[in-house]
């Protein structure tokens, strides 16, 4: 896994990590490409409380991307 810039994510992870902002600090996001793209997103408040958000992106037939979160 890579480290990456927020920029580099899809749409949908960037608004699942706004989502929890107001509550929770960006620590790490990382990618790994191995098979399909998965980026993980770890946050932490600052009680110490952590969440961990992670996104998974294959390529269907026909050029249709399947997102599970």
């Amino acid at each position: 896994m890579e480290q990456v810039q927020r920029e580099s994510i899809p749409k949908q992870m960037q608004e699942r990590i706004a989502a929890f902002e107001n509550e929770f600090a960006l620590q790490s996001l990382t990618h790994d490409d191995t098979d399909g793209d998965v980026w993980v997103a770890a946050l932490e408040n600052s009680e110490g409380k952590a969440r961990i958000i992670t996104c998974a992106v294959k390529k269907m037939g026909g050029g249709v991307l399947r997102i599970q979160f």
